[in-house]
């Protein structure tokens, strides 16, 4: 309780110049008292790492002051503190330049192996697909920030022995001589910790429960009484609204708060509810011991900057729209020529961490433009093109020898832990040790370049474009049902107010000795193909429903780990109707 006061004593209205820490007494939930106060307990999957190798030496004296000067921050804010146990293993830290006269440290608890020691579960994380749930035409935002995430919240003493730190490098003969202590370990998540982001995330959800009150509490800005369904299939379904939503005693759509990483973003159904919302999250915060970032405020306004990579607009002239800021399009648009360039001089060795960052980026920067994510296959590709179980094109195969077409939680799992990495090393300033070749180098798949032409294609604009979410003109909901069973396919497509449309057929001797996953897929790609040539998709949402889960999750993700597959939702499936204004859905 000592340590709680002191940081709070310490602080400003506007600043932590000591750092903060968890006011764990009586103020979180009574289930998290201990978690606030102790961390959370990481899962140790073996024993702990036992190396014990001292830090190098810094030669240069300049580059030594400012480390020592990163040091001394975290241990005046007790975030690291001198070791009176046992230390069974050292993590090493190293600068990394930032501008041209400062650094960042990076703390790599991979060296050490300690991360190869814990397990961490998966974790969800917003989106903007998620957030735009919850809007409508008159929906304000205020966008908030989370001051020094990981270190807000303790680490828990099961891990502080492997947490060392050897400080022999920045210590000079005065300091030798005046006592000060060489040896130190953390207390708080710290980056380069596998686990931190999961903890820092699971205990920022744990502080949203306090924020958003008693539901009930009319002067609750997050006041709500009822829930609103607007589903798919029903009769009187309007395409203009979402599909479920939070409904406040006066009729309209409820204040919510989303968070990613340490962004938060704030919406209201008006500029004072939503300023009253802010307010109370800032200040909840703050009663908790998690640090509000007031620099970072951004006012109320339909038309805020980025969230979670995508900016988000209410304007009155078209409704809800999402696109990306001007800057991470350039960048993006950057990125596609660079790589171009490099394949047309003639490299065939490309840089792996290099295309792991920019990989990193454009899937950030393309949730908010579907259709561009099917030609990210090129990277994905080119990055795994190094390991061993890949095709002369860089797919993967299995034992037998043949493409798996059913892996596709992984590839969502691989495109969300990439969006994040690179949301932590953008923000959080974290960087994260990958898997790569042992030269550092990896081989461009053959589908590479086309992917970048055709990236450069869809991105051949000076500003991002928009991206209509919700509008005010009223759409019509679109229903069908396909499938393909044997040597037969079929499907059906209405409105539940005029004449049912329908195809039907037998495959011919190129199709019926494919599998049932790609037959499913190409079913339902051949019907939205031919209801588009048709005219009938205009202002529409088109629902295509299958029984099928590999196509579904292929549709879905606009991304595919099989070959065949891919080639369905590439250059004619999803993100061609994603680009006519479609939503489409297995």
């Amino acid at each position: 309780m000592t340590n709680v006061l002191w940081h709070a004593a310490e602080a400003t209205w506007f600043e932590y110049p000591s750092g903060s820490q968890l006011n764990y007494f009586r103020r979180f939930p009574p289930f998290y008292q201990v978690v606030a106060r102790d961390g959370v307990r990481v899962h140790f999957e073996k024993e702990g790492p036992d190396k014990m190798s001292r830090q190098r030496p810094i030669e240069d004296e300049t580059l030594r002051e400012r480390v020592k000067k990163k040091l001394e921050k975290v241990v005046n804010r007790r975030y690291v503190v001198e070791a009176v146990i046992s230390l069974k293993s050292l993590i090493k830290y190293f600068p990394v330049e930032k501008g041209e006269d400062d650094i960042r440290m990076v703390y790599d608890a991979t060296a050490n192996e300690l991360n190869d020691a814990v397990w961490v579960p998966s974790f969800w994380l917003p989106t903007v697909e998620s957030m735009i749930r919850s809007f409508d035409e008159n929906s304000w935002m205020m966008d908030c920030d989370i001051g020094e995430q990981f270190l807000n919240y303790p680490l828990h003493k099961d891990v502080w022995p492997y947490t060392g730190l050897d400080f022999g490098p920045i210590l000079s003969e005065k300091d030798l001589e005046d006592g000060k202590a060489r040896w130190y370990h953390w207390i708080r998540m710290l980056m380069g910790f596998k686990p931190s982001p999961f903890i820092a995330v699971k205990m920022t959800l744990v502080a949203e429960e306090v924020v958003r009150g008693d539901r009930h509490d009319e002067d609750n800005p997050f006041h709500w009484t009822t829930t609103r369904t607007n589903l798919p299939g029903s009769a009187d379904y309007d395409p203009g609204k979402s599909w479920i939503a939070k409904i406040r005693k006066d009729g309209r759509l409820a204040a919510d708060l989303f968070t990613f990483v340490d962004d938060e973003r704030v919406k209201g159904p008006d500029e004072d509810i939503t300023w009253k919302a802010g307010h109370r999250l800032g200040y909840i915060q703050a009663y908790l011991g998690i640090q509000n970032a007031a620099r970072k405020l951004r006012a109320c306004t339909q038309t805020p900057g980025a969230w979670a990579g995508s900016v988000v607009h209410v304007l009155p002239e078209f409704g809800v729209c999402v696109l990306t800021s001007p800057e991470k399009w350039n960048k993006l648009r950057d990125i596609l020529r660079k790589w171009l360039d490099r394949i047309d001089s003639g490299e065939e060795k490309l840089d792996h961490k290099e295309l792991l960052s920019d990989r990193g980026f454009l899937v950030y920067v393309t949730r908010t433009y579907p259709a561009m994510v099917p030609y990210l296959k090129g990277f994905h590709l080119t990055i795994e093109n190094w390991r061993e179980n890949r095709d002369v094109d860089g797919w993967k195969i299995t034992s037998k020898g043949v493409e798996d077409d059913t892996m596709s939680a992984e590839i969502e799992e691989a495109e969300d832990e990439a969006a994040v990495n690179h949301k932590m090393e953008e923000d959080l300033q974290q960087t994260f040790t990958q898997h790569a070749p042992e030269d550092g180098l990896t081989k461009a798949s053959p589908r590479f370049r086309e992917d970048l032409l055709s990236l450069m294609k869809l991105s051949n604009f000076e500003l991002p474009p928009l991206r209509l979410v919700r509008g005010k003109v009223v759409f019509t909901a679109v229903y069908g049902f396909g499938d393909a069973s044997g040597k037969g396919f079929g499907s059906t497509v209405g409105d539940g107010k005029k004449d049912v449309s329908y195809r039907m057929g037998i495959w011919g001797k190129d199709i019926e000795d494919e599998s049932s996953n790609y037959r499913e897929l190409r079913n339902l790609v051949e019907t939205a193909e031919e209801e588009a040539r048709k005219g009938n998709l205009s202002n529409t949402e088109f629902f295509l429903f299958t029984d099928n889960s590999t196509a579904e999750s292929a549709f879905h993700r606009n991304n595919s780990s099989s070959k065949l597959l891919h080639a369905l939702i590439g250059p004619r499936g999803p993100g061609k109707m994603q680009q006519s204004g479609v939503r489409g859905t297995g």
